[in-house]
């Protein structure tokens, strides 16, 4: 007897959004709320305490390339387990080990920052265009570029409800797409 698995691409794009959601929601944006309660207790100047955001903002960017090759390696799973587990890693860092402000910028602003890089975006963006190949910039526009807020809404109160607006939205998979070609199905590839 065969066992027939339905479609269940709409219920990863919501894992994928609850998972970004948790690594980049928690550690960015309450980072911010926490942090300032951490400045009490590390006595630090407040462009020491800035000097950590920009750290962050700097790191999240800085390990793309190794979280491209993350992905490739040992694929998606794997690349959001390392993101979690370099997030976890900063947060004990933070609460045990932060009492000067370079203990501050090594876990807020590095080792958090790469698990936001390996746990959110790239990962997830990477499991969306592997999963979907028709509809592609839709799930890209109705994520609003992997808003939280957005998921929920139906198609009919969508702020980009039209097509244009929708591919307007998905640009950057669209130029992706054309400057690369398709070739993410074997169909594709002759």
């Amino acid at each position: 007897m065969t066992s027939e698995r339905g479609f269940y691409g709409w219920k990863l794009v919501f894992i994928l959004w609850f998972i970004d959601f948790l690594n980049m929601g928690f550690p960015l944006y309450g980072g911010a709320v926490i942090n300032t309660y951490m400045l009490k207790e590390i006595p630090m100047s407040r462009s020491a305490f800035g000097l950590g955001f920009t750290i962050l903002n700097i790191f999240v960017g800085i390990p793309s390339i190794l979280v491209a090759a993350s992905i490739v390696r040992w694929g998606v799973r794997k690349t959001f387990g390392i993101g979690s587990l370099l997030i976890l890693i900063g947060a004990l860092w933070l609460s045990l080990i932060a009492s000067r402000p370079w203990h501050y910028w090594v876990g807020f602003g590095v080792l958090t920052a790469t698990g936001i890089s390996f746990g959110t975006i790239i990962p997830a963006a990477t499991a969306v265009t592997r999963w979907f190949s028709r509809y592609r910039e839709e799930i890209g526009a109705k994520r609003g570029r992997w808003s939280p807020v957005f998921p929920f809404c139906p198609r009919s109160l969508h702020f980009c409800s039209s097509k244009s607006a929708r591919k307007t939205l998905a640009s950057p998979w669209m130029a992706d797409r054309a400057l690369q070609g398709r070739r993410d199905h074997q169909a594709h590839v002759g």
